[in-house]
């Protein structure tokens, strides 16, 4: 009498062996293997500035400030001094668009708010990508 271990393996390896068996009747049929047609692929468009941004900020900037601006990201409630909310119009009203950028590409303590903010000096050379973020920013305006 075999254990269940022995036929168990056993049962794999016809498992295994029919399994094989089918894919060489499949192979052996003499098709043509299927051709692509290279035009037919699309071309990778480079994002938009705007698209970058937006992902831009939900990447880094959401965490904190919220999806939606409303300053309840999931790192908000632990930071000692809450995020910014950008839907609200009383902010954007009181704010420039030259601050907006001074204060992402300096970071909070550059402007004289919280250093948790963090700098983002890189976005200097990517103008198209900042003037992008403040668009994005001035987007949960309620106001507009």
């Amino acid at each position: 009498m075999m254990g269940s271990a022995v036929v168990g393996k056993r049962l794999v390896a016809a498992s295994v062996a029919v399994t094989a068996m089918a894919m060489t009747a499949t192979c052996d049929r003499r098709e043509p293997a299927p051709t692509l047609e290279v035009s037919r692929i699309p071309s990778a468009e480079p994002m938009s500035a705007q698209a970058e941004a937006d992902a831009f900020f939900l990447r880094t900037c959401a965490v904190c400030h919220g999806r939606e601006g409303l300053g309840n990201g999931r790192a908000a409630g632990g930071l000692d001094v809450p995020p910014r909310k950008y839907a609200d119009a009383a902010l954007q009203a009181s704010i420039t668009d030259e601050q907006i950028k001074r204060t992402i590409l300096g970071g909070g303590a550059s402007v004289g708010k919280d250093a948790a903010m963090p700098a983002h000096p890189q976005l200097a050379a990517q103008p198209e990508l900042l003037d992008a973020l403040v668009v994005k920013v001035r987007s949960f305006d309620p106001s507009r």
